[in-house]
């Protein structure tokens, strides 16, 4: 497990919130609209973590994804998109 201080883990964490602001609503790539609720830290591997919870379905949460995940393109129908997209 990577060792990091206090600062530099409050520092990945204000970092990700400027990428990934609380509150704000996002749109999976099937649909979905899932609301920010927090920003955390993966014990672990100490990687920067979204903390989501679902908007418009009945779905359990909050729900958890690291932001490499959640920042990721991933390929539908041949075509390459972001897994979530920040709806304004």
């Amino acid at each position: 497990m990577p060792k990091s201080s206090a600062e530099e883990i409050n520092s990945v964490i204000e970092q990700t919130k400027k990428q990934i602001p609380i509150g704000s609503t996002w749109q999976h790539y099937r649909g979905g609209l899932y609301k920010v609720i927090s920003i955390g830290i993966l014990e672990a591997t100490l990687e920067p973590c979204v903390i989501y919870e679902s908007i418009n379905t009945p779905i359990g949460g909050p729900w958890i994804r690291t932001t490499s995940a959640w920042s990721e393109i991933i390929e539908k129908d041949g075509i390459n998109k972001p897994r979530f997209t920040m709806k304004a």
